[in-house]
């Protein structure tokens, strides 16, 4: 779009995208990242026959220390999502979905509200969760990160993506910060912070 001189919203570059992967490519993926990506920013969004979006607004001193409380380390793994994504069956997970989404509430509740621990452990429970619906989202090297950065004094933590590799987020209190580093210093650490911006061009020639 770029290249041809063309403005398109970001509901219109997560849709191509998705076209893409799913229908062009035959990806057995889901299509969260896509939008999440192309719109940037704390949101919501529901995804129903249209995709619907909203903001998530908290005061920025809440927002720095989420910033804070979080941190993302690389499991040393890679792995292609469509194959663990490929094991999972919606009919025999509906179960964990619906609590999924019911997390998703509580947890922007307690963003808004700026309870922060409570965002943490509701944390763990989505990953709890994540890991009852499909069993190649873990592996031991997986298990053994989660259970030294709790041990650590985390509150909660998850693998991001569709799991199986990939890259752990561990959130905690500050005073735990150091610990929890120290807990996974044979990992790397990737630094992060949130950014309102979704997709967009950093160098057009």
């Amino acid at each position: 779009h770029a290249y041809k001189g063309e403005y398109v919203s970001s509901g219109q570059l997560a849709q191509e995208a998705v076209q893409i992967e799913l229908d062009i490519l035959k990806k057995p993926i889901g299509i969260q990242d896509q939008y999440a990506v192309a719109f940037g920013g704390l949101r919501t969004f529901v995804f129903k026959e249209e995709v619907t979006t909203q903001k998530v607004e908290i005061p920025e001193s809440v927002r720095e220390d989420f910033n804070n409380s979080l941190m993302l380390f690389y499991t040393g793994g890679t792995r292609k999502s469509e194959e663990v994504l490929s094991s999972f069956r919606v009919a025999d997970s509906m179960d964990a979905l619906d609590k999924k989404k019911e997390l998703v509430t509580r947890g922007v509740s307690a963003l808004e509200s700026g309870n922060l621990g409570d965002f943490g452990r509701l944390l763990g429970d989505s990953w709890t969760t994540k890991r009852t619906a499909n069993t190649k989202t873990t592996n031991d090297e997986i298990d053994l990160m989660y259970s030294r950065v709790m041990e650590a004094g985390a509150l909660g933590g998850k693998v991001i993506g569709a799991g199986g590799g990939g890259f752990m987020l561990a959130m905690f209190p500050a005073n735990k910060r150091a610990s929890v580093r120290e807990s996974l210093k044979d990992y790397k650490e990737m630094p992060f912070r949130f950014t309102d911006s979704g997709s967009r061009i950093l160098l057009n020639l």
